[in-house]
């Protein structure tokens, strides 16, 4: 399962970028940063273990700073065995000792991007995330 969210942002590096999650157990999850699509051309990638149960917390990545163009969009993409876009997946499908979800609100708040779900856009739908640049 992808899970990812398109982006634009107003800076020549990108330093770092922020997520919401919540779940239970552990995980390790690798964070693609992608350029012209989710199966894009990779800048970066990196792996994080996320450890413990998360109570709706902001999951920092911080990477080396990434030279990008202001005019182009971008895809942060995520991969884990046990990543889900929703909490309320049925426990026969995911026990809930495994589970790490990371939050979107199905409105679309950010106008420079989209959340996406395996290859198909939720075109009125966001991510939670932060992203961090220098001008």
């Amino acid at each position: 399962m992808k899970l990812s969210q398109n982006f634009q942002i107003d800076a020549k590096k990108l330093t770092r970028a922020e997520f919401i999650a919540t779940g239970t157990g552990s995980e390790d999850v690798t964070l693609h940063l992608r350029e012209g699509g989710i199966d894009g051309t990779e800048i970066m990638n990196m792996t994080k273990s996320i450890k413990d149960a998360l109570k709706y917390k902001w999951i920092e990545w911080d990477f080396d700073d990434i030279s990008i163009d202001s005019n182009k969009k971008y895809f942060f993409v995520f991969e884990c065995p046990n990543c889900v876009h929703s909490v309320g997946i049925p426990e026969a499908i995911i026990p809930p000792s495994h589970m790490i979800s990371f939050c979107y609100t199905q409105e679309d708040v950010y106008l420079q991007g989209n959340y996406w779900f395996n290859n198909e856009s939720k075109n009125d739908w966001d991510m939670a995330f932060k992203l961090y640049g220098i001008k």
